[in-house]
């Protein structure tokens, strides 16, 4: 009663905490699909990174299971580094047209994500954040431009929140 809803909790993909292991996903996949289903249906609030059409596409069978709605966040790569993943530009829009074209209706796109390079360079960090938010008021207005749903730019974390604040972030994940 009076209380506030907790903060949210984010966990890594599977596919992150394989690593170098992830053919071994194939064999969990089982199991896998059957933690997706109950997380879905008791726990997700949001998916902050889909990275593909494939991936999408996914989570609107499992989702279809659950009868939700999932609402899923793009993840754009934006940073100087290899360690991060994301759509680039094209990858977006093609799948945003695949997406106009035949609509994933347990599937809610509520924005863009993205992780800035881990460096120490604030103007670097500041540019990739500020490439990303041109990118989603780019893609609203494009695609989103009547749907208030699309209204998330996920971007900063522990280092780099207050530069991500200050570029248009929504969303900040720190931990």
């Amino acid at each position: 009663k009076g209380r506030s809803p907790p903060p949210a909790l984010g966990i890594n993909t599977l596919r992150t905490g394989f690593g170098k292991y992830a053919p071994l996903l194939s064999l969990f996949q089982s199991w896998y699909r059957s933690w997706f289903s109950f997380w879905s249906n008791e726990f997700v609030s949001m998916i902050h990174s889909v990275d593909s059409l494939k991936l999408l596409m996914s989570i609107e069978k499992e989702a279809a299971k659950c009868n939700r709605i999932i609402p899923c966040l793009l993840q754009i790569f934006i940073a100087k580094e290899e360690t991060k993943f994301g759509l680039n530009r094209s990858e977006l829009y093609e799948i945003l047209d695949q997406l106009k074209l035949n609509p994933l209706p347990h599937i809610q796109i509520c924005g863009l994500m993205g992780m800035a390079s881990n460096t120490n360079d604030e103007n670097q960090i500041r540019n990739e954040f500020s490439g990303l938010n041109l990118l989603f008021n780019e893609v609203k207005s494009a695609y989103f431009n009547e749907i208030p749903s699309f209204c998330e730019l996920s971007m900063g974390m522990s280092h780099d929140y207050l530069i991500a604040v200050e570029e248009g972030s929504t969303l900040i994940r720190v931990g």
